[in-house]
């Protein structure tokens, strides 16, 4: 189980909204940074795990801005389509695929890094990430929780 949870809050970091993606383009977004380095202090991360942690940190750096202007580009594309008298709905499908694809392959890669630290854990280590990863998709939980309604006030 706990295998299957470190891709998914990996992939849940990576997708946040463009709101809070809005940072410095080689930065991570304030709240990601501050629970990945609570983490690292929470794991007690020996000299060969902390050289992992560095690296899948900096491989996650790395990802964002490209994602980031995946997202913008596909953005820029479909509002010049809908402008259209009559917009080409297949493009802007085929062009949403090539997104998809396209941020695939820069979550794969970060997501290696991640998973390459995993597993150097130790048991003890695995508990505080299983614990962490439990309590983050609690609260992410009770935020779908009310963002239906939150979305409805807007309406």
């Amino acid at each position: 189980m706990i295998r299957r949870l470190v891709p998914w809050l990996t992939s849940a970091l990576l997708l946040l909204s463009p709101a809070l993606a809005e940072t410095r383009s080689s930065d991570l977004p304030g709240p990601v940074q501050a629970a990945l380095l609570d983490l690292q202090k929470a794991l007690q991360l020996t000299p060969q795990q902390q050289v992992q942690f560095t690296r899948a940190l900096a491989v996650t750096r790395e990802v964002m801005p490209q994602m980031r202007a995946n997202h913008q580009a596909l953005l820029e594309a479909t509002k010049a389509e809908l402008d259209k008298e009559v917009p080409d709905l297949a493009t802007l499908a085929a062009q949403r695929d090539d997104n998809v694809l396209a941020d695939l392959a820069l979550r794969q890669r970060a997501r290696a890094e991640w998973l390459a630290l995993y597993a150097l854990l130790t048991p003890e280590q695995v508990a505080v990430l299983r614990d962490e990863l439990k309590r983050r998709a609690e609260q992410m939980d009770a935020l779908r929780a009310i963002l239906p309604r939150a979305a409805a006030s807007l309406i």
